[in-house]
């Protein structure tokens, strides 16, 4: 007698138990790990037109995972120290995505805190790597990490001397060509002063924009062409120089256009010249890839095996994606809170004041400092022999305040324009509909004329200015700011320039006058 038929498992029963499969878990818990970063840069990649090439980091460096994926090594499966090391990254790794999370919510173009984030992120990923095929199948993965770092922010100390050494060496050297070319030029600063008009060399025309994303695409390039280490460091060079050397074209191009048109009629290049150099440049650095492909030789890779994942895989992956969880709903919720109770005190200008006529921002200005609303004014006295401007600029979004801070006050942007520093006057308090504004005071001196700029930051969220504008920047403040559940902007810049007043009383008595005239709150 044949013994009772066994019934057959349900061929869903093992979805079931696992939905997702115990070895996605891994893959499931590193993709959140960087997701939970990418929701913090797309600001930067928003706001900033160097990181713009930012938003397809992310889809390219899937893509490496999953080509390097099908020719990895033959995974093992992690032994006893193996795995205490993936603890102990994946660990400190969630720690410091779990306390650096909330600080770049709140201070999301601060590349110190992009980096530390990062870097917490790449922990992780290292550590469920090493859970799931062990150190030498973990290994193969490492370019694809590296590679993500390319949407991050240069560092300020990187990025700062880079921009003022371009912009100057650009200048020098254009103006070199363009006399030689029978046209003389000559440098002021970040100028190019010719017969019929001035070219300014900002960051665009030094090259650091297309710096930026040439790194990630040169990085890529090597990467997608199999190139050994040697290579790809001679393609990152070469994409560096490419784009340095595009960008000094087209400077020479445009100040050769002004000196043979005109200020005005040359201008008209500025926009195509700038396309043309990123597509040439772009176009040259895929040519050097393939030329130095072609000089290689590219050993083929096999396949190796999947990584033997079991139930450790799924408690690991868990355990990553519990405390990420929590830490993004914890921060959404403390600065959703916070945000409805802020002060939001803004300034902006009059319109309809007698003398005062509305001055157009050129879109270049609004390109540099990606301010979200402001307007300008500009003014001249009985006779024409004292001008003034003045300025009210907003900056509301999330992750803008770094594009309000001091990188763009008058003692960087007015040397840049030819003009020479004299003296740090002291600050003057001014009061406009009971608060109190106080303005940081400088004497320059430019084309035989005295300048007095008056320039305040003005924080919006408290409704006062910002008390040391140095110090509003420092690690301290932006720790002030996730305490606030401050993540928003919420900050202006009030500048007054008057130009033809040699006396600093003189000066100090018309912004008085001017600013409670001129100024209203918003």
């Amino acid at each position: 007698m044949s013994a009772p038929a066994t019934p057959s498992a349900s061929p869903v029963a093992p979805l079931l138990r696992d939905p997702v499969g115990a070895g996605y878990w891994l893959w499931i818990a590193l993709g959140a790990t960087w997701v939970v970063l990418a929701l913090r840069l797309a600001s930067a990649w928003a706001a900033s037109v160097e990181q713009a090439h930012g938003w397809v980091v992310p889809l390219l460096c899937a893509w490496l995972m999953i080509e390097r994926k099908g020719t990895a090594p033959v995974a093992e499966a992690a032994g006893r120290g193996e795995r205490r090391a993936s603890a102990m990254a994946v660990t400190a790794g969630l720690l410091v995505l779990v306390t650096t999370v909330p600080v770049l919510e709140a201070n999301r173009l601060w590349p110190t805190a992009q980096w530390v984030a990062a870097g917490g992120a790449l922990l992780v990923s290292l550590g469920l790597l090493v859970c799931a095929g062990g150190w030498r199948w973990a290994g193969h993965f490492v370019f694809p990490l590296f590679f993500a770092t390319t949407a991050l922010t240069w560092p300020a100390a990187v990025q700062v001397p880079l921009l003022q050494g371009l912009a100057r060496f650009n200048a020098a050297l254009a103006a070199e060509a363009v006399s030689l070319l029978g046209h003389p030029a000559v440098v002021q600063g970040n100028l190019i002063e010719v017969g019929a008009g001035v070219v300014g060399v900002d960051e665009a025309c030094a090259g650091l924009r297309s710096l930026q994303a040439v790194w990630m695409v040169s990085w890529f390039g090597g990467e997608l062409l199999r190139l050994g280490a040697w290579r790809r460091a001679a393609l990152v060079i070469c994409g560096w120089v490419i784009a340095f050397a595009g960008n000094l074209l087209r400077t020479v191009f445009l100040t050769w256009r002004i000196a043979l048109e005109g200020a005005e009629n040359g201008g008209r290049w500025h926009d195509p010249a700038g396309t043309a150099a990123m597509v040439a440049t772009f176009v040259a650095v895929g040519l050097a890839a393939w030329w130095l492909a072609r000089q290689a030789n590219v050993a083929p890779e096999r396949r190796g095996a999947a990584p033997q994942t079991g139930v450790l895989a799924r408690w690991v992956g868990l355990a990553v994606l519990v405390p990420l969880a929590l830490t993004e709903a914890g921060t959404r919720a403390w600065f959703g809170w916070h945000e409805r109770a802020g002060a939001s005190a803004q300034w902006e200008l009059r319109g309809e004041l007698a003398g005062w006529t509305p001055l157009p921002i050129s879109e270049r200005i609004r390109g540099i400092l990606r301010y979200s609303s402001g307007e300008g004014m500009s003014w001249t006295g009985p006779g024409g022999a004292r001008q003034a401007v003045a300025y009210a600029l907003r900056w509301e979004d999330a992750g803008q305040l770094d594009l309000a801070g001091v990188g763009h006050d008058p003692t960087v942007c007015m040397p840049s324009l030819g003009a020479e520093l004299q003296a740090e006057l002291p600050a003057e308090t001014v009061t406009v509909e009971g608060r109190e504004i106080v303005f940081a005071a400088y004497r320059f001196s430019g084309g035989g004329k005295t300048q007095h700029v008056f320039f305040c930051v003005w924080d919006a969220f408290h409704g006062r200015t910002m008390r040391e504008r140095g110090d509003d920047f420092l690690p301290a403040h932006r720790l002030r700011r996730l305490a606030d559940g401050r993540r928003r902007a919420d900050a202006a810049h009030v500048v007054l320039v008057l130009q033809g007043e040699d006396s600093d009383a003189s000066a100090s008595a018309w912004l008085h006058e001017t600013a409670s005239t001129l100024l209203r709150a918003k």
